[in-house]
């Protein structure tokens, strides 16, 4: 993994099980995300000009176990796939410094031509742009 947050479970992460509420998982996936590709916005500013977009297409995720109020949360995301039409970004919650996930997700994402609106094949400067964030 490329990239690690760091969220405590507050009140307003809760539903009315007492339990992290799964939308909020969500937000905090895409939080991460975000973590993921700040450190990359030469990157994203290249393709951004060139007229890419990235976009999240789908995302899987798969729940083990609940979080409650004040469990520490790690999550961890990295670009584990990329091919000649999408990429995805491996992400992974952790609870209480353990190294067995509550969650695992894959979200799948796409480029986008902003003046056509047609995807783009991972390819040329585009593919150069994802592997650099990928550390590869």
């Amino acid at each position: 993994m490329k990239s690690v947050i760091e969220i405590k479970v507050r009140g307003d992460h809760l539903d009315q099980h007492g339990h992290v509420n799964n939308v909020r998982y969500t937000e905090f996936l895409e939080e991460a995300r975000y973590n993921l590709l700040d450190p990359h916005e030469d990157v994203l500013s290249v393709l951004k000009t060139s007229g890419i977009m990235l976009f999240i297409v789908n995302i899987n995720i798969n729940f083990s176990q609940p979080a409650f109020l004040g469990d520490p949360l790690r999550i961890e995301s990295g670009i584990s796939q990329i091919d000649r039409k999408s990429g995805i970004i491996h992400q992974r919650i952790l609870k209480n410094n353990r190294d067995k996930p509550i969650l695992s997700a894959d979200a799948t994402f796409v480029a986008m031509d902003a003046a056509t609106g047609k995807a783009l094949p991972m390819e040329g400067k585009l593919l150069a742009g994802i592997q650099k964030i990928a550390g590869e």
